[in-house]
Order: C-alpha cells, then sequence, then structure tokens
C-alpha cells in the first residue's frame, strides 16, 4: 500500500468510528430517556398501588376502630343498666342511707 492508500484508510476508518460512535452515543441516549421514562411509569404505578394499599390499610383500622368502639359503648350500656337496674331496686335503701349520714353529719 502506498502512503496516500495507507492515510487515506486511516481516514475512511476514522470517519467509520466517528460514525460508529455518534451512533453508539445516540442509541445511549435514547436508551437513557426510554429507561427515564420506564422509571416515571414504574414509579407511578408504584405510587398508585401504595395510595391505594394505604386506602385500604386506612378503611380496615378505621373498621376495627369503629369495631373496638361499639364492643365499649355496648359494655357501658350494659353496665349502666345493671347499675341504674340495681338503683331502681335499692332506691328506698339508699336514701334511707343518704338521709342518715347527713341527719348524722350534722348531730
Amino acid at each position: 500500500m502506498t502512503p496516500v492508500e495507507i492515510l487515506h484508510k486511516i481516514v475512511t476508518t476514522e470517519q467509520e468510528a466517528r460514525t460508529l460512535y455518534d451512533g453508539a452515543r445516540e442509541k445511549r441516549e435514547n436508551l437513557q430517556a426510554l429507561l427515564d421514562q420506564e422509571i416515571a411509569q414504574l414509579r407511578e404505578e408504584i405510587f398508585t398501588r401504595v395510595d391505594g394499599e394505604i386506602a385500604r390499610a386506612t378503611r380496615e383500622e378505621i373498621a376495627r376502630a369503629d369495631r373496638a368502639i361499639e364492643a365499649l359503648d355496648a359494655e357501658l350500656s350494659m353496665k349502666l343498666t345493671r347499675s341504674y337496674n340495681s338503683f331502681k331496686a335499692n332506691s328506698a335503701e339508699y336514701v334511707e342511707r343518704l338521709y342518715r349520714t347527713v341527719v348524722n353529719a350534722d348531730a
């Protein structure tokens, strides 16, 4: 090969290398854009799923708390009913005790 042919070969190879490099850089940029898009989409899907799970857990916790409150209300209502019935059944005795306590305190 002559020096001119060698120089031509070097220039041609450099141009081909530049073309390959530019193509690779463009593909890398396109891939990065695609990855960024996929990441954003996955992030959105995850946030949507997590928001749904948080809402579900919140509903379940509120329902559990409501059931606990209902149970406590029922227990309190039962105790109040028993106390009222006890007072009603023994009201004369309670009045008599109160009267004696007041009269004895004044004496």
